[in-house]
């Protein structure tokens, strides 16, 4: 269980900028032990903001439901997977003009993901590597932490970790697919996106 204030969510502040809006936020998980060979889990999060969103989107809350499953083949290879919806909201408003209906992809949210191996910052050498395929709705996801693909994007995403020495671990992600409208509007398709993510980090 989880409830608090948080700054950010991405379908609301378009902006990049995650000061100027906070809503509240309620969440209820349930999931089994993580060491298990096949693992699950559901949740519900709520985000609520009657102001922004009712100026958005015409309604006082969003509510998602989540459902996660994976299983571990052997030592080294693992598979997750995760999905996630929201009915609301069935339009947003526009300064002008008639609200465009919201698309479908932006009420859903799914991500897919090979594992090989994984790097453990004790151990020099260890490595791990992934292949994701992930489609994060502009509604179904409110803050996502992905490196490289990012919120209102769809696409494949693969990485890597590498252990250089004990407790200095490198990391390079890359990000291939589109982002997508939030609208079914006229005008509004597709977009090439593309990111490339390195970070090194120190254990200590």
């Amino acid at each position: 269980m989880t409830a608090g204030r948080s700054e950010r969510y991405d379908a609301v502040i378009e902006s990049g900028n995650p000061t100027g809006i906070t809503g509240s936020y309620k969440a209820a998980e349930i999931y089994n032990d993580r060491s298990d060979r096949f693992t699950w889990g559901l949740g519900f999060h709520r985000w609520s903001n009657r102001t922004a969103l009712y100026t958005e989107c015409g309604v006082s809350g969003i509510n998602i439901y989540e459902v996660g499953l994976g299983y571990k083949f052997d030592k080294n290879f693992s598979v997750t997977g995760a999905y996630a919806w929201t009915n609301a909201p069935l339009g947003e408003h526009e300064a002008v003009g008639n609200s465009d209906p919201v698309s479908s992809e932006s009420k859903r949210a799914f991500s897919i993901e090979f594992d090989y191996k994984k790097a453990d910052p004790a151990s020099k050498g260890s490595f791990g590597l992934f292949a994701a395929y992930r489609q994060l709705g502009h509604y179904a996801s409110i803050a996502p932490t992905y490196d490289a693909i990012g919120h209102g994007q769809k696409g494949m995403e693969i990485g890597v970790d590498y252990v250089f020495d004990k407790n200095i671990m490198g990391t390079i992600k890359y990000f291939l697919g589109k982002k997508m409208p939030d609208e079914d509007g006229v005008g509004e398709h597709l977009q090439s996106a593309k990111t490339f993510f390195a970070e090194l980090n120190f254990f200590f």
